[in-house]
């Protein structure tokens, strides 16, 4: 397989992660592993973080997308304790790797019913 191949093979978003398996190692069953360890809170909002645009966000964004606006921090530390987000560089600041997001709006579109999609877009 060319350099080129290969570019062409993950610019497509909707097979990247298929593109990442080689045998019987799959990045898709490593975040799954992680992704299901969660509680059904630090699940939801891990697949709401889907909808937001841009590379990073803050702290008060995810409250947005919670049920329980005091929950958000302690939901955004168990994600970072899961390696589903990353801190960024400033510490209110969190980050979800493309890959993440790709994974978390696989779950988000199968776990969640349409109506609970549409109930959070307005905030977006």
């Amino acid at each position: 397989m060319t350099l080129g191949d290969l570019v062409l093979r993950l610019g497509n978003e909707e097979h990247r992660l298929e593109e990442l398996e080689a045998g019987n190692v799959a990045i898709r069953a490593s975040f799954r592993l992680s992704y299901g360890q969660l509680d059904q809170e630090a699940a939801r909002l891990f697949r709401r973080l889907s909808l937001i645009p841009g590379p990073d966000f803050g702290s008060q964004v995810a409250t947005l997308l919670v049920e329980h606006t005091g929950a958000a921090s302690s939901l955004l530390e168990s994600l970072v304790d899961s390696h589903l987000v990353e801190i960024a560089s400033d510490t209110d600041r969190f980050r979800l790797h493309d890959l993440l997001r790709i994974f978390s709006t696989e779950c988000m579109l199968s776990d969640d019913s349409e109506e609970d999609r549409s109930a959070v877009l307005p905030v977006y």
